[in-house]
């Protein structure tokens, strides 16, 4: 700045004030103005954008997390078809070990549908189904096991426990658990409740073992069974990639819904 003398000034600094901002233009901006507690952000210009705003803007993709519905384990508290007592206990807390996996692939942004202890809708069938994950339009049936630890093998429909052939006898006597067709009876009866392709609905085995002394089950689940994991192997991230991590289908979420105890 000039005077008319020739003598130079400087223009005075001003100092900003940030209590003022500008109106937010980008989806950040949205985003702070929204959220955030910073009380130079709450400038009379960022009132109108909330939440609100954020669901409305086209930009964002809101991702709910999916629904747990229904009891782990449930079935087995004095259950009358287990060995006895402490047997059932031991089931059901295998149940809610696989549970515990479960509901946290629900519990993400965007993640499937868990239900826990569902009835078969086949008149006369008292067994259960330990759990159901709804990923998309899929369905998967999972039933889980506690074994003892030990080397499973199948052959010709036999399943093994070493060397020896793998049975247990309980209230109803001599039974084969590895044989049970509870699994494919479920996804057959599933599929024509669900008014849904039986390609559609999945099946898989989750076993825990029962003591420290590790399972294998590598030449057991490549033998016609269903798909079989190791419980202690199973993580989130592997649930999601075997049993999908889509939100659930909205009607098929409802009619199984209903199938829980």
């Amino acid at each position: 700045m000039s005077t008319g003398h020739g003598q130079q000034f400087s223009r005075p600094r001003q100092r900003q004030d940030r209590s003022v901002l500008p109106q937010p233009r980008r989806l950040l901006d949205l985003y702070r103005c929204g959220r955030s507690h910073r009380p130079e952000w709450h400038h009379p210009d960022c009132a109108p954008v909330g939440a609100g705003d954020l669901l409305r803007d086209p930009r964002v993709s809101v991702r709910y997390p999916g629904q747990v519905i229904g009891t782990p384990g449930g079935s087995l508290a004095g259950a009358t078809f287990t060995a006895n007592e402490a047997v059932g206990r031991i089931g059901a807390k295998g149940e809610r070990r696989t549970a515990e996996i479960l509901n946290q692939l629900a519990h993400a942004p965007g993640g499937p549908s868990i239900l826990h202890d569902l009835s078969i809708p086949i008149k006369g069938v008292n067994a259960n189904v330990d759990h159901v994950v709804v990923s998309g339009r899929t369905v998967t049936i999972i039933d889980t096991k506690v074994w003892a630890g030990a080397f499973y093998w199948t052959l010709a429909g036999r399943t093994y426990r070493g060397w020896k052939r793998f049975a247990t006898t309980g209230k109803a006597g001599v039974s084969y658990p590895a044989e049970k067709r509870t699994l494919p009876m479920a996804r057959d009866s599933y599929a024509k409740y669900l008014g849904t392709p039986v390609a559609d609905v999945k099946i898989s085995l989750i076993v825990w073992p029962s003591s420290k002394t590790p399972l294998n089950l590598t030449l057991f689940a490549g033998a016609g069974n269903p798909k079989t994991v190791d419980g202690t192997k199973l993580t989130v991230g592997r649930a999601g990639r075997l049993y999908g991590r889509r939100p659930a289908d909205a009607n098929l979420l409802s009619a199984l819904a209903k199938l829980t105890k």
